[in-house]
């Protein structure tokens, strides 16, 4: 009997979040549901300016998931890759 799939977080509706700062402050999401949940958050329309923290979580290949969030949206996005922590902050001039 297969497990049912849990849906991801990049389901929910953060249309209208205007802080997630902490969101995930001493949490480590596994690298595929991190990738998944920005690659969801960056099909949605968003609340501009947002600070995002994925706690412990590393991202793998999502850099055309959060290109649009933080240009688009202008999201503070602070992740930690498989070698550093980056805060990434992107004004278009």
């Amino acid at each position: 009997m297969k497990t049912p799939k849990k849906p991801t977080i990049g389901c929910w509706d953060v249309s209208k979040v205007t802080n997630m700062g902490d969101m995930f402050s001493g949490a480590t999401l596994s690298t595929d549901n991190y990738d998944t949940t920005l690659i969801g958050w960056a099909s949605k329309t968003l609340t501009p300016n947002v600070v995002f923290s994925g706690g412990n979580s590393r991202y793998c290949n999502i850099e055309n998931a959060r290109t649009p969030i933080i240009n688009s949206y202008g999201w503070t996005l602070k992740l930690v890759d498989n070698t550093s922590v980056i805060t990434k902050k992107i004004i278009l001039r």
